[in-house]
C-alpha cells in the first residue's frame, strides 16, 4: 500500500455531499445492462450520480479564539497559498529512471515536458551541459494511452504518460525508446538528426491496437522482448524479425508481466530477466482464472460504468505465477522451472549465463526460499530457507557479488551468525557454494550458509538498501538511516576487509545515488534539512564535478521543527511541526504568545510510513501552507517503519487499528501540551493507510475533534493478499485480528469525518468509503463527502491535489 502524495497534479470535476438523515447512495447493481465487459449503469443511477456531481462551496471558516480564517487559496503577506504547495512552487520530482550511459559519457532522465508529456533529458558529462534527447511527440504522432498503460503507471506511481522507458544499447551511442506502439532508435550524439523505427505501431504480426507492455532490451543489445495482448514476443534489432513466443495470452493468462499483487505490494514490476550476456530469457507465467472478480464503479467525468477487475483480496486465490525461460537463439523451446511448493514468486536475479538464483515466498510470508535454477534442468535447487515468526519484508538487495557469491539482506541476523545483533536489518555476503552451519530453533534448525562477511554500519545507523556493486565485486555502496530514520546517507563498503566510509557531501541529510558503470563517478539527489534536493555529479572520492539539476530556493521558514513525540517505555516517534505565523514553535515549549490555534496531525501511520525526513519535499510545502492557513501541523511517523530496529518494525503484527492508534493518540498527547495548541481543536488527516488510521483514530477515542480521511481501507478483508496477510494472518486463520482492525463494527461518534475517494480508485476499492457511509447513514451521523470522477488511488491529472487540499483546510476551518 504506497501513496505517493508530493506531486505536482490534477483537478476534475469533484463532489462535496454533506449527509444528514439516512438515504439512497449509489444504486449500484440495479437495472444494470451489458456492454462487452463492462457492465453500464442504467438511467436511474446515471441521475443519482448527477446529482452528487455538483460542487458544492464550502462555506467560510468560523471565527475561533485566534480570530476570523484565512481563506486559504492564495498566498498573503508571503504566506505559501495551498495552490502553490499543491503545485510543489518551483520544485521539481527527482529525475525519474536515472540511467548512465554505459561508456559513462550520458547521464539520462525523464521529466514532463512543456506539454506534460514525459521527455527524455540527457546530461552531456564531457560538455557539462543538458538537453532534451527526444520528445515523445517529435517520435509518433500521437500518445492514446492504453487502460492497461494507465494501470501500470497507477502501479508504479508515474504520474506522466508520453516516455515512460528507455534502454541504452551496449555500445553506447544509441539509445531503445518504447512510445505508443512503435520502438524507436535515437542517437544522443547527433542531437535529434534523426531516429531509426524499429517496430512501427501497425507491424502486421501484431495484435491491432494492443500496447506494448514491459519492453526489456537484451544486454547484449540484440533483442528486444515486450508482452502484446497477453503473450511474450522478441525482436531481433539486426533483422527486425518479430517471433511470437506463446500463444495462449487471453484476458485471464498472460506472459512476461507482473500481476496485481508483485506490482502493488512486493516492489516487483517486472515479468522478464534477461541473462547477462542476452543468450536466455527467464519470464514468469500467470493465470488470474482463479482470481475473484470486484466489480468496481468506474465513475469518469463524461462516463460511468461497472468493471470487472480480478483483484485478490484477503483470503480468496492468488494468480498462480510460474517461471518459464527459453534461449533468445531458439524462442520456439520454452521450458519450465519446478521450484516446489510456493505462493508468490518474489525475485529472480541471474547468477551468471546459465544459473538464476529464485526466491519464492509461503503464503503467510513467514518462509522465503531460495532457490538456484539451471537453464536446461528443470528441478531447481533449494539453496536455503529464512524464516520469520511474525513476516519477511521483502528487500530489493538480492544482487551477485563476484563470482558465486551474491548480497542478502534479513531482519534476523542472529539465525546466521552467533553474537549478531538482534534487531537491526543486516547485509551479508553470501556464496552459492560453501560450508553451513545449522541455525536455532527458533530460525527453524536450517543449515544456513556461512556469511562471507556482513555489513557492520556506525552505531545508531541502520542498513536500508543496496545501492551499487562495483564490477569487479569488490566494494558495494549501501544506503543507510541515521538520527532515528530522520536522514538518509550513503556508504561505501569493501566486504574483504570490512571497511566502511561515508560518501557524498557532509552536510547532506538525505541522498540518493546512481553509480557510473565503471564506478568512478555516481549522480546524486542530495538535500538537507531545509533545503529542497539538488541532482549533482561527483567523484568517488566525494569530491563535486558539477551540478547537474540546481536546487530551487525556498524561504528557510518553510523547514519545519523536529520534536520527538514520547511514546512511553523510552521509545519515541519522529516528529516534524510547523507553526502558524507569529506563534511560537514547539521546540521552544516556553511560554505562549497568548494566542491559540487548532492543530492537525498529518499522519501515514502503517507499516513502512516514513514522511519524516530532514529535506524539502512537496509533503512539507503541503503543511508549510496548513500552518500559514492558520494550523499547527504536526507530521508524525508510527511504528512499522523499517528504520529502526526489529520490534518498531514488526509492530503492526496482527495490530492494525492497535499500534497505530496508541501513536496517534501519543501524538495527540504531545500536541496538547505544546504551547499555542488549543487542546480541544486537534485534527488528522491521512491517506490511504492514514485514511483508514483518521478513520480509527477518530472512532477510538484518541482526543481528536475532526478527522479526513483519503481513500481509506475500512475493513482489511476487501483488501488485497499480500500486503493484508503479511501483517494479519489469513482471515480464516486470524479472525479476531481483521475483526480488531475493522472499523465497520466501532461505536460511530457524534464527530465530524471528511471522506475522499477518487472514484476510478484500483487498489483501495470504492466499495471500503461506501461501506463507511452505509455505515455513519445507519447510525444517521452526518459527514462531509469528496469525490473525484475518473481519478485512481494517487488522484493525478490537472489541479485535483490543489482542489483536494483546498477541500481539507476548508473542512479543518469549518471544524476546529
Amino acid at each position: 500500500m504506497k501513496t505517493m502524495i508530493g506531486s505536482t497534479d490534477a483537478v476534475g470535476k469533484a463532489c462535496l455531499v454533506r449527509f444528514k438523515s439516512l438515504g439512497n447512495f449509489f444504486l449500484f447493481g440495479h437495472r444494470l445492462r451489458r456492454i462487452g465487459n463492462h457492465r453500464i449503469l442504467s438511467p436511474i443511477v446515471l441521475v443519482a450520480l448527477a446529482a452528487l456531481a455538483c460542487t458544492r462551496t464550502p462555506s467560510p471558516g468560523k471565527p475561533g479564539p485566534s480570530g476570523p480564517a484565512k481563506t486559504p487559496e492564495a498566498a498573503t503577506g508571503g504566506l505559501l497559498s495551498l495552490a502553490d504547495a499543491a503545485a510543489g512552487l518551483a520544485l521539481k520530482p527527482p529525475p525519474a529512471a536515472l540511467a548512465w550511459s554505459p561508456d559513462g559519457s550520458f547521464l539520462t532522465w525523464l521529466e514532463p515536458g512543456p506539454d506534460g508529456l514525459n521527455q527524455l533529458v540527457g546530461f552531456d558529462v564531457r560538455s557539462r551541459s543538458s538537453r532534451v534527447l527526444a520528445r515523445p511527440l517529435d517520435l509518433v504522432p500521437r500518445i492514446e494511452e492504453s487502460e492497461a498503460e494507465k494501470a501500470m503507471r497507477e502501479r508504479r506511481r508515474q504520474a506522466s504518460s508520453g516516455i515512460m522507458q528507455y534502454f541504452w544499447f551496449p555500445d553506447g551511442r544509441r539509445v531503445l525508446v518504447p512510445v505508443a506502439r512503435e520502438l524507436v532508435i535515437i542517437t544522443p550524439a547527433t542531437a535529434g538528426a534523426g531516429a531509426e523505427r524499429l517496430l512501427p505501431a501497425d507491424h502486421p504480426d501484431l495484435p491491432r491496437g494492443a500496447p506494448l507492455l514491459d519492453v526489456r532490451l537484451s544486454p547484449d543489445g540484440g533483442r528486444v522482448s515486450f508482452t502484446c495482448a497477453g503473450n511474450l514476443y522478441l525482436l531481433t534489432v539486426e533483422t527486425k524479425a518479430l517471433v511470437r513466443v506463446t500463444s495462449e495470452g487471453s484476458a485471464t493468462r498472460f506472459f512476461g508481466l507482473a500481476e496485481f499483487a508483485a506490482q502493488e505490494e512486493m516492489d516487483r514490476h517486472d515479468g522478464v530477466w534477461w541473462s547477462p550476456d542476452g543468450a536466455s530469457l527467464a519470464f514468469a507465467d500467470v493465470d488470474e482464472s482463479g482470481v475473484m472478480i470486484r466489480e468496481r464503479p468506474d465513475l469518469g467525468e463524461k462516463s460511468a460504468s461497472i468493471v470487472s477487475q480480478r483483484y485478490p483480496s484477503a483470503g480468496t486465490p492468488n494468480a498462480v505465477v510460474k517461471l518459464r525461460y527459453l534461449r533468445s537463439d531458439s524462442p520456439g523451446s520454452v521450458g519450465a522451472w519446478e521450484l516446489g511448493s510456493y505462493e508468490y514468486l518474489a525475485r529472480v536475479h541471474w547468477l551468471d549465463p546459465g544459473t538464476v538464483l529464485v526466491a519464492t515466498q509461503d503464503r503467510a510470508q513467514r518462509l522465503l526460499h531460495v532457490w538456484r535454477c539451471t537453464v536446461g534442468r528443470a528441478p531447481c535447487e533449494e539453496l536455503f530457507t529464512e524464516r520469520d515468526e511474525a513476516f519477511i519484508e521483502l528487500g530489493q538487495d538480492f544482487a551477485r557479488i563476484g563470482e558465486g557469491a551474491f548480497l542478502w539482506s534479513t531482519e534476523n541476523p542472529s539465525c546466521w551468525r552467533k553474537g549478531a545483533a538482534l534487531g537491526r536489518k543486516t547485509l551479508f555476503v553470501l556464496g552459492v557454494d560453501g560450508p553451513r552451519r545449522g541455525s536455532s530453533s527458533a530460525c527453524g534448525g536450517d543449515a544456513l550458509p556461512v556469511p562471507r562477511a556482513e555489513l557492520k554500519l556506525p552505531e545508531g545507523v541502520t542498513f536500508a538498501g543496496t545501492v551499487a556493486v562495483s564490477p569487479d565485486g569488490a566494494r558495494v555502496v549501501v544506503s543507510a538511516f541515521a538520527e532515528k530514520g530522520r536522514e538518509r546517507r550513503l556508504y561505501l563498503w569493501t566486504p574483504d576487509d570490512g571497511t566502511v566510509r561515508r560518501l557524498g557531501p557532509p552536510e547532506a541529510t538525505w541522498i540518493t545515488a546512481k553509480f557510473s558503470p565503471d564506478f568512478t563517478h555516481f549522480s546524486a539527489q542530495v538535500a538537507t534539512a531545509d533545503t529542497p534536493e539538488e541532482t549533482a555529479l561527483f567523484a568517488l572520492d566525494g569530491a563535486r564535478v558539477h551540478t547537474v539539476v540546481p536546487r530551487v530556493e525556498v524561504p528557510r521558514r518553510f523547514a519545519p521543527v523536529d520534536v520527538d513525540v514520547p511514546l512511553g517505555a523510552g521509545v519515541t516517534l519522529n516528529g516534524q511541526y510547523w507553526s502558524p505565523p507569529k506563534s511560537p514553535p514547539a521546540a521552544g515549549r516556553g511560554s505562549s504568545s497568548g494566542r491559540v490555534h487548532p492543530a492537525i496531525i498529518y499522519v501515514y501511520g502503517g507499516p513502512h510510513g516514513h514522511m519524516v525526513q530532514r529535506r524539502i519535499t512537496r509533503n512539507h510545502l503541503w503543511c508549510r501552507a496548513m500552518a500559514d492557513a492558520g494550523f499547527h501541523v504536526l507530521m508524525v511517523d508510527g511504528r512499522g517503519g523499517m528504520y529502526r530496529d526489529r520490534a518498531f518494525a514488526k509492530a503492526p503484527h496482527l495490530r492494525f487499528g492497535v499500534y497505530d492508534v496508541e501513536d496517534v493518540r501519543a501524538a495527540v498527547s504531545f500536541l496538547k501540551t505544546t504551547p499555542g495548541v488549543d487542546p480541544k481543536r486537534i485534527g488528522l488527516w491521512g491517506w490511504s493507510y492514514g485514511g483508514y488510521l483518521a478513520v480509527a483514530a477518530l472512532f477510538r477515542d484518541t482526543g481528536l475533534a475532526a478527522a479526513a480521511a483519503v481513500a481509506p481501507p475500512v475493513d482489511w478483508r476487501l483488501y488485497d493478499t499480500h500486503y493484508t496477510e503479511r501483517y494479519l494472518g489469513h482471515p480464516g486463520m486470524a479472525p479476531a485480528a481483521y475483526e480488531r482492525s475493522s472499523v465497520l463494527t466501532d461505536p460511530v461518534p457524534g464527530l465530524p469525518l471528511l471522506i475522499i475517494h477518487g472514484m476510478s480508485d484500483d487498489n483501495v476499492l470504492l466499495i471500503n468509503s461506501l461501506q463507511l457511509i452505509q455505515r455513519l447513514q445507519a447510525e444517521v451521523r452526518t459527514f462531509d463527502l469528496m469525490l473525484y470522477p475518473g481519478r485512481a488511488h494517487s488522484l493525478w491529472g490537472g489541479s485535483t491535489r490543489t482542489h483536494l487540499l483546498l477541500t481539507i483546510v476548508r473542512f479543518f476551518e469549518r471544524n476546529l
